[in-house]
């Protein structure tokens, strides 16, 4: 899903070009009737390199994509309106472009779970009071072979476990007649 979103992206934003080529004469554009001045046409480039920008950082997964893609799409949709007749389908690739943009915005926020989530983990990870050791005393009470492997593995004399991450990766479908997608969790335990 995320290389067609890409593809949409890059796509329309390369369709932008042919306003900037329109508007300096570089070809002769079929599509767009309208003619285009000078300053038109670097809008027109600056939103085909915006949008590109925002593909490429999207590839790259990285979270402020949509930044970016924002801007390329006020951009895009106010040339859009200047040139309604011959753009007019651009404002359902914007409108395509739109809704994963909200949800990326909307996962920015503070307030949002993953944001949450990142700053409990960081602050569990961050406080660290006094560890003290695994001592004898400490594993007396379990059974032998656990005393016994706590022994052999070194367990004695080093500090006690207060968090660990767990990360799992794997394969999950909704339904028995859907394809396989891959998942991947990440789960942090404070003790």
């Amino acid at each position: 899903m995320r290389m067609l979103f890409f593809f949409i992206v890059i796509l329309h934003g390369l369709v932008h070009l042919m306003g900037f080529v329109k508007a300096f004469k570089w070809a002769e554009i079929g599509q767009i009737t309208q003619s285009i001045s000078k300053p038109i046409g670097v809008l027109w480039l600056l939103c085909a390199l915006l949008f590109t920008t925002a593909a490429l950082l999207l590839l790259l997964k990285n979270e402020l994509w949509w930044t970016t893609a924002g801007a390329a799409l006020i951009l895009s949709q106010s040339i859009i309106i200047l040139s309604w007749s011959d753009a007019k389908f651009g404002t359902l690739v914007n409108v395509i472009i739109l809704f994963p943009l909200i949800i990326s915005f909307l996962n920015a926020q503070p307030s949002s779970f993953r944001n949450v989530y990142k700053t409990e983990a960081q602050k569990g990870l961050q406080s660290s009071p006094d560890i003290p050791l695994v001592t004898k005393d400490d594993i007396r009470r379990l059974p032998k072979p656990v005393q016994k492997y706590l022994e052999y593995t070194g367990a004695l004399g080093k500090p006690k476990v207060r968090n660990f991450r767990a990360k799992f990766t794997g394969l999950m479908r909704f339904k028995k007649q859907n394809s396989w997608m891959k998942i991947t969790t990440q789960q942090y335990d404070f003790f």
